[in-house]
């Protein structure tokens, strides 16, 4: 600058509580601490755009649940007791996508791939196959321990179960694919504004087990669930990524049956 250049004033303010001058740039009086008027309005702003992301993933976290759950239970006092296993299967499922895809809308732009989540790494894939085995391996216990035919009479044990082929693959593959999407795809991704990780991880686990929890065998079903269910979400934290909690879910559905 030279000498012949006026010197450029720094644009001023007034504080609205005290009238004191302050930089119209500055978030606070410097004599009384007062919030600037900018700053009041842009904090509004911005208060009023976390209430509408928490509103609307609020939305779609009630849809997944009460969609699924009382779509589940709509369809099956619809097929009743002559429904068969399969019937019941695809239901549930149906049950699931629409759930699933209802909270997608309620999200909006951007949320079909947020649920797919990232790729996963060579490690996190190796480590989905023990994590599928300890949750089959903590089911087994769990019904064959609990199990008492005076408590529960007609419960199924694991070598009872002999479904046929088509039913085995569907149970082996595509519910894995669907629940896993479901719990920890969109459901884990609404959360994510309203609640820490241990919170997407505890009622992603809540609600894995409610799925099998729905035919009655609750003290049978819901303990060793919701514990498997923590364990694949703590795999989805670990990894960023949907596929090895489906690989560990696979893994699990097919000792299963590989047992039946």
């Amino acid at each position: 600058m030279t000498p012949s250049e006026p010197t450029p004033k720094a644009k001023t303010a007034k504080c609205d509580r005290c009238g004191a001058p302050r930089a119209r740039a500055a978030k606070f009086c410097g004599t009384c601490g007062a919030a600037s008027r900018e700053h009041k309005t842009a904090t509004r702003a911005q208060w009023s755009d976390s209430a509408k992301v928490d509103r609307r993933h609020s939305r779609a976290v009630a849809s997944v649940f009460v969609g699924t759950l009382g779509g589940m239970l709509l369809l099956a006092l619809v097929l009743g007791e002559e429904g068969s296993e399969t019937q019941y299967l695809l239901a549930a499922l149906a049950a699931q996508l629409v759930a699933g895809f209802t909270a997608l809308a309620l999200l909006g732009k951007g949320a079909w791939r947020a649920s797919l989540a990232g790729p996963a790494s060579v490690r996190d894939l190796a480590l989905a196959l023990p994590i599928g085995a300890l949750g089959f391996a903590a089911s087994f216990v769990w019904v064959e321990s609990v199990w008492v035919e005076s408590i529960f009479p007609g419960a199924p044990e694991f070598d009872e179960l002999a479904p046929g082929l088509p039913l085995l693959l569907l149970g082996a593959t595509l519910v894995p694919i669907v629940e896993e999407w479901l719990d920890r795809g969109v459901l884990w991704n609404a959360l994510a504004p309203l609640t820490g990780r241990a919170g997407q991880i505890v009622l992603t686990a809540m609600l894995f087990a409610l799925l099998h929890g729905l035919n009655g065998g609750f003290v049978l079903e819901l303990p060793h669930r919701f514990a498997g269910g923590l364990l694949l979400g703590w795999l989805r934290a670990r990894s960023g990524s949907l596929l090895p909690s489906i690989v560990a879910h696979v893994t699990w559905n097919a000792l299963a049956a590989a047992v039946d």
